[in-house]
Formats: C-alpha cells, structure tokens, sequence
C-alpha cells in the first residue's frame, strides 16, 4: 500500500495553562531583561489606616520597612523538528517548530516554575513553588476544597485584598469542579469564589515544600502575582537558505530548533502551600 504525505494535525497551546492564565507573555523591551532582570515589587508595599485628627488632618504614618528589591533569571525554552532531508524543500521546518513551541511552552514554563530544576542546577535567582521558604496553611492534608478555602482566606490576608493566584494540577481542578461556585470560568480564565486567578497547568506536578514527591497526598500553592517575559520566537537556522548546514550527514536528517527566552516575574511577597489528600494520578500506574 503506497502512503500518500498529508499535512499533519496542528499542535495546539493548552487553553488553561500558566501562558494562558497569566494573559499571555509581555514582549517588553525595558532593557536587557534577557541577561537578568530586578525590580522593586508592588504587591509587598505598605498600607494600614489611621485615625482622622481634628481640623481634617492626620496624623504621621509610622515608618515601616518597605519591600526589597527581588532579582530574576531568565531560561529559554525550545522545540525541535527533526526529519530525513530527502523533499526538505517541501517541508514548512520553521513553521513546525514553531507550532511545536507554542503548544508547548506553557508546560516547559509551568515545571520550571513549580520544581526549579533549571534554577537549581544552573544557580539562578528564581524562587520555585515547591521551595522550603513557602508557609504551610492547614496542619495537615485537608480535603481539596477545605485546602483552596484555607489558601483563599490565607492569600487574601498576606495579599491585603490583592488578586493572587492559586497554582494546582490539572486533576485537583476536575476534582473541585464537581462542586458548584468553588471554581469558575471568567472569560477564559479559571477563578475562585473570591476572583484568585487558578492556574491547572499539566506542567504542575503536585510535589510539595522541599521537593517532597507527590504520592498519596499532593500540594497546591498560593502566590501573588507573577507576569511573564518573552523574546521573539526565534528558529535554527533561521530560514531555508541555511538549511543545509543542519544537516546531520551521519543519518541525513535535518533539525530546526525554535526556542524563546521567558522571564516568569514574581516578587514573592507571598508563597503558601496547602497539602491536599487526593493521591496523584500516576501515569502507567496505580494512583
């Protein structure tokens, strides 16, 4: 039977992921964030109230230390497409890589930002999820509603009334779908009764404070807001004029690499965890 070439399937971007929930990356072009990046947080600063004196004037606000100012690291994320040179001049390479890179990202960025296994081995500044720093709500693994109330009433607290964001697997989402109003779709975006942006990405995978692997229980985390960065997507080589030179001549295969540097920005003025007592779906194995 002779196969006829077709086009293939278009890899998709996950709808609800990190890239997503977070309105996409800034393409910023305030200096050289690729090389690292600091700045002075917003969601740390300083508010209270206080008493109105006679005449309508206040009294003196009490000095209070302010934020400091937060570093960041930026890491690149790629995809490849690899094929046999023979008809590569028919092949859309740079195109493929690309879509290959879109779909994705958000699962590169989205482990990146729960474990820090690039943070960790290449000593950059980010703080992961699952780093020891973050505080525990609850005293123990709660149900997984009871744990996303006592990280709403616990991120509302360290937010002064800020939007946070609650960071979960995609399982513990459909776990608290089947109850009505705890979770909520908002244009596009997954929410909590008190408008925390929830983000159930496939790149999350439930491990708890230290790095504690996730097994009968599993973990789900608050922060504050974060923002991403993003370059250009870019592709090797850049065009099909250079094609040739990434010939691997030992099997005649052809690559071409799309990669784009991200910058998750995030000023850790808060960083909860809640262990929750739903085991974790173990892919090819018992849950």
């Amino acid at each position: 039977m002779i196969h006829e070439p077709v086009a293939a399937v278009p890899a998709k971007p996950p709808k609800f992921g990190i890239f997503a929930a977070l309105g996409g990356a800034q393409a910023l072009t305030d200096g050289r964030w690729e090389f690292g990046f600091k700045f002075l947080p917003e969601a740390c600063g300083i508010s209270g109230a206080l008493e109105l004196e006679c005449a309508g004037t206040t009294p003196d606000a009490p000095d209070l230390t302010g934020p400091s100012v937060v570093e960041g690291d930026p890491f690149v994320v790629f995809s490849e497409d690899r094929c046999s040179s023979f008809g590569w001049q028919a092949r859309d390479w740079q195109g493929r890589a690309k879509r290959q890179l879109i779909a994705t990202r958000s699962y590169q960025i989205a482990k990146e930002v729960w474990s820090g296994v690039l943070t960790t081995s290449a000593g950059l500044s980010n703080i992961p999820l699952t780093d020891p720093t973050s505080t525990t709500v609850g005293t123990g693994p709660m149900a997984v509603r009871h744990a996303l109330a006592c990280l709403e009433g616990a991120l509302g607290q360290c937010c002064q009334g800020c939007v946070g964001l609650i960071h979960m697997t995609p399982q513990l989402l459909s776990e608290l779908s089947a109850f009505p109003n705890a979770v909520m779709l908002s244009g596009g975006t997954w929410v909590t009764a008190n408008g925390h942006v929830v983000i159930p990405d496939a790149g999350y995978d439930g491990s708890g404070p230290g790095g504690t692997p996730a097994g009968d229980t599993q973990w789900m985390y608050g922060t504050s807001m974060m923002g991403l960065r993003s370059s250009d997507i870019l592709t090797i080589p850049a065009s099909d004029e250079d094609m040739q030179m990434q010939m691997d001549r030992s099997v005649n295969d052809l690559l071409v690499t799309a990669y784009q540097v991200v910058a998750v920005q995030w000023d850790n003025c808060c960083h909860l965890a809640a262990e929750v007592d739903v085991p974790v779906c173990v892919l090819g194995g018992n849950s």
